[in-house]
């Protein structure tokens, strides 16, 4: 029925969103896991486009970019608002797990993409039905 763990819906005509922290664990393949993504690597640029759906997903999404953004980079998100409070969560959060926000603007979402979009959730943060949220993140110190 397309519905997701927290009452939401999926996309029209697919089932319930496949997202990275649904799952408790991850496996690579018979390749094993690749060698860019050892523990500890770090990366000058950090790109998550439409990573955040539950409340659940935040603090995770948080301690993954402070973690794998190397020390003078920088991080790139694009978020959109499904829950009233997920993305101010989210902004609001980054302090704690040891990043800065440089800038969170408002962007007009797709025309086709607006079925994602509620009024009542996005007016709370941003006020508007067409806006998906692009925030950069540097670390703290």
């Amino acid at each position: 029925n397309g519905s997701t763990p927290e009452g939401g819906l999926g996309s029209p005509g697919r089932g319930p969103p496949q997202h990275w922290s649904a799952h408790a664990s991850c496996s690579f393949g018979d390749e094993g896991q690749p060698p860019d993504l050892r523990e500890g690597k770090t990366f000058d640029l950090v790109i998550a486009s439409d990573p955040l759906y539950f409340h659940s997903q935040v603090e995770p999404l948080l301690q993954t970019i402070a973690v794998r953004l190397a020390t003078g980079g920088v991080a790139l998100v694009a978020v959109t608002p499904r829950r009233d409070t997920v993305a101010v969560s989210f902004l609001a959060g980054a302090a704690a797990a040891g990043l800065r926000v440089v800038s969170a603007v408002e962007c007009l979402v797709d025309a086709a993409d607006e079925h994602h979009l509620h009024e009542s959730v996005c007016e709370t943060h941003v006020g508007a039905v067409n806006d998906v949220i692009l925030a950069t993140f540097v670390h703290a110190t």
